[in-house]
């Protein structure tokens, strides 16, 4: 097992800056001369085991966790706590019950625990069990109030870290779909966990719009207009500790890992190990995303020059308090070398132990998230090599893509998981947060949510290249509506009728329930999917084996799965990319998945284009290599906080790019060398090199070396 610093849970620094910060849904009160805290109290709709921290990590500080206070845990419904070894004192009524509940009560202190002869009150002691270190048995049962429990026994190591790390595991996939996990309650309703980015990069490729009269709904528009993204914008926020928090939450789990070796072979513990590697693997998803998000790419709009090269600093339970201070960010290769590590790691526990459930992260997933690091490295070979890993131990399972039926089933379409979900989260009815949950923004036929006024459409662009025999653009209404297909709806025909053209019914409301929010908008949201992999491994094969190979995987994942006249021939690379990009768009609309790809590829955006369906001029963006705003910046708490990203931010990229851009042409920007692309229609520039033959991703001044996809090279001269 990886050495890890011995903390028991290590938390780091969140966005709310308080005097009595809210972290993992517990609020303490911290003493800044002593660097201590003390649990104040649960939120009100704390939820689930009550697993205390050891210590804390809080607007760049460490805080040890040495007391709960009076009233911190009454009346919350809970079977287990587990108290740290650093904790000294318990207050009166702190997990006093009106309910006759019965509890496992684990205290882990070396030393008697003080405690107020009320903090159980009213809780069943005669039928719950306390566990504690075995030297001290005795002195417990001679103690009030713990001589009230029933059994006082030495706890079993294997039990706490069994416990601990599901918890943290459960809490974390939690965390994915958690609403305002960022700012306080309705304060953004895009502050929904990990689909904010399901949602934001459709706007930001130019593949989804709201209607007209929707637009002013829209919280997710500046995405889409590149606007409202600066380092003091809420967006930028809400993009950054979305991510961070999640990474936090792993980072309290990885950080308890002392409790696992110390349990050393008093039992199985291939279970605890595997759950405590799939949150390794939860880590290296975030921070994946985090690097497609912030590595910088070069582009005519803004300039990178300075940053090119870098994503963002790696924070991990290892971290210590002066590095969070100093925190330089991490180069591509070391990004992609930490992740490998961590996936490798996760790879050889996962072999010993798989989950059977696809809610639980498994080998399976881990094939695929090495896949899709390899690819975004351009390791082609190793992408393909992962993503058929993937398949092939998903088919062994019986998994499949998705078939019409699945597709559009107006009660299942997109709410239950299917076999070929390699890995998913999902929306509690408890847990809906108002209008903030991806249903009420993505479903074209709810009446609750902002989709009911935003309208969410396809790109008419994207909308023309679905061949007619295609069933995927069933869930899109075409213009022509009933006339062109039997569309099948949980509401009526007349909705349908009165229907705006491109209007998506891909995801739908749970069991169809377009009028309840909090019902129909708990579903399962895809992480990943068997089709994923189908399509990394048709374009990895196309570079790393031949043109052919993956030209033939393709057609033969297309025709087979999706449309049984489909059929793409070229002998240009660029292009066959592109038409796996253009799958992947219309495979994964509203997922999330083809982002980066399409950042990769750098095939930037038409959004202005005659007969485009963009609702005004603000979204008639045309950008070449990328938009700007395909570039995340960093906000500027995170640099304050880090005094290693002080003037290493990405560029400001609101109003990066004039609107509207002119019809069906790309706009100018103040960094266009006028050869970053080419005229030539059969090749395209693949690669920047220096004259001493180094890689890089942008043009220098003097003398470069271009290299085309059809292994020509030019050299051309920038003054």
């Amino acid at each position: 097992m990886k050495k890890l610093l011995l903390l028991f849970f290590v938390l780091l620094p969140i966005i709310c800056k308080a005097a009595n910060p809210n972290i993992g849904g517990i609020i303490y009160i911290i003493d800044e001369e002593a660097k201590t805290a003390v649990v104040s109290k649960a939120n009100e709709d704390y939820l689930g085991e009550v697993i205390i921290p050891e210590k804390i990590i809080y607007d760049n500080s460490v805080y040890t966790v040495t007391s709960i206070a009076e009233h911190a845990f009454y009346n919350k419904y809970f079977t287990t706590i587990v108290i740290p070894k650093t904790v000294k004192s318990i207050g009166d009524y702190a997990f006093a019950s009106e309910r006759d509940i019965i509890i496992s009560v684990y205290l882990l202190s070396e030393e008697l625990v003080s405690s107020s002869l009320t903090a159980f009150n009213n809780c069943n002691l005669q039928k719950s069990t306390l566990y504690v270190p075995e030297n001290l048995i005795a002195t417990y049962k001679a103690t009030d109030p713990f001589d009230k429990f029933e059994t006082i026994e030495k706890y079993k190591k294997n039990e706490v870290a069994y416990k601990v790390i599901e918890n943290a595991y459960t809490k974390i996939m939690s965390q994915l779909t958690a609403g305002y996990s960022v700012y306080p309650k309705n304060y953004n309703p895009t502050d929904m966990g990990y689909p904010v980015f399901m949602v934001a990069t459709a706007e930001m490729l130019g593949d989804m719009y709201p209607v007209d009269e929707g637009v002013s709904y829209d919280w997710f528009t500046s995405y889409g207009r590149s606007i409202g993204m600066g380092e003091n914008d809420a967006l930028a926020y809400i993009q950054w500790y979305t991510l961070v928090n999640i990474i936090n939450a792993c980072n309290i789990a990885l950080g308890s890992a002392e409790i696992i070796d110390d349990a050393g072979e008093e039992a199985d513990l291939d279970e605890v190990k595997g759950m405590q590697a799939a949150i390794y693997a939860i880590r290296a998803f975030c921070y994946y995303t985090m690097m497609v998000f912030y590595e910088p790419f070069a582009n005519p709009y803004t300039d990178c020059s300075s940053v090119i090269g870098l994503t963002v600093p790696i924070v991990t339970e290892m971290t210590t308090d002066e590095k969070i201070h100093n925190n330089p960010r991490a180069t591509h290769q070391d990004m992609i070398d930490f992740l490998l590590s961590d996936l490798d790691y996760t790879e050889s526990i996962m072999e010993k132990w798989d989950p059977a459930i696809n809610s639980y992260l498994g080998l399976s997933v881990v094939y695929g998230l090495k896949a899709k690091v390899y690819l975004w490295d351009e390791n082609y070979a190793s992408a393909a090599q992962f993503a058929r890993k993937a398949i092939d131990l998903e088919t062994s399972k019986m998994a499949k893509p998705m078939s019409e039926e699945e597709w559009e089933d107006p009660h299942l379409g997109f709410v239950k998981a299917t076999s070929g979900w390699m890995w998913y989260t999902h929306y509690n009815v408890d847990a809906s947060k108002d209008l903030c949950n991806f249903v009420g923004w993505m479903s074209g036929e709810c009446d609750w949510g902002y989709a009911a006024v935003t309208r969410p459409c396809i790109d008419r662009s994207l909308y023309d290249k679905i061949n007619n025999t295609d069933f995927r653009k069933h869930v899109f209404i075409d213009p022509g509506k009933y006339d062109y297909y039997e569309y099948k709806t949980a509401r009526d025909r007349s909705y349908i009728e009165s229907a705006p053209a491109y209007l998506s019914l891909k995801f739908r409301c749970r069991a169809g329930e377009w009028r309840d929010g909090t019902y129909g908008g708990s579903t399962d949201v895809p992480l990943m999917r068997i089709e994923e992999m189908y399509l990394i491994e048709a374009e990895a094969a196309g570079v790393s084996v031949g043109l052919e190979d993956g030209i033939q995987k393709l057609n033969d994942f297309i025709k087979t799965y999706r449309d049984p006249n489909y059929s793409f021939s070229t002998a240009i690379l660029r292009d066959f990319q592109l038409e796996v990009l253009n799958q992947m768009r219309i495979e994964f609309w509203g997922e999330g998945i083809a982002f980066p790809s399409a950042k990769r590829l750098r095939v930037g955006v038409m959004q202005n284009y005659t007969g485009t369906n963009a609702p005004n001029n603000d979204f008639m963006i045309n950008c070449k290599i990328i938009k700007p705003n395909w570039n995340f910046v960093i906000p500027k708490q995170a640099i304050d906080d880090n005094v290693a990203l002080v003037g290493m931010n990405n560029p400001e990229i609101t109003d990066a790019v004039q609107t509207p851009s002119p019809e069906n042409e790309y706009s100018e920007g103040k960094y266009s060398s006028g050869i970053i692309e080419t005229k030539n229609e059969t090749s395209v520039i693949r690669d920047f090199y220096t004259v001493d033959g180094k890689r890089v991703d942008y043009l220098t001044k003097g003398l470069n070396i271009i290299r085309m996809d059809n292994g020509k090279t030019k050299k051309v001269v920038v003054k």
